[in-house]
């Protein structure tokens, strides 16, 4: 195989033929229907983060939307993440949250950012939950 996008079968792989080609080229007509779906469909914390990333939405209104899955230990919890649908504490809402917070710049300037206090008590609670050899439990 000299082309290393193709498989075997000499078809492009699932992954190829999703990835962009030209990341600055979406259609607005595509853009417009993406947003139509995710205002009608999306919780909302997506649409924020729709309008935050694709149509200049304040960061302060996804930090908003994220606060009410924060937990008081910490962590997030409470469905943030929709296939982890428990109140407590998890590892992996808790990655999610600091995704969501990293999009709109939370934590960059310490506590004066939007949500960078939620970076730092992530961070304190991931703290608590890490195993001695730097793993968290999944």
């Amino acid at each position: 195989m000299s082309d290393p996008s193709k498989t075997r079968r000499g078809r492009r792989s699932y992954r190829d033929r999703m990835a962009p080609t030209d990341t600055d080229a979406v259609d607005a007509a595509a853009l417009d229907a993406a947003e139509r779906y995710v205002l009608l469909n999306a919780r909302l914390i997506e649409r924020h983060r729709f309008a935050h990333l694709f149509r200049d939405g304040p960061a302060e209104a996804v930090v908003a939307a994220l606060r009410p899955y924060a937990n008081p230990d910490g962590g997030f919890g409470n469905g943030l993440e929709p296939d982890l649908r428990g109140a407590g504490s998890q590892p992996e809402p808790v990655a999610f949250a600091l995704r969501v917070l990293h999009e709109t710049g939370g934590g960059l300037d310490g506590d004066a950012a939007p949500g960078g206090a939620l970076v730092r008590h992530a961070w304190e609670w991931l703290a608590t939950v890490t195993a001695p050899d730097g793993g968290v439990p999944w």
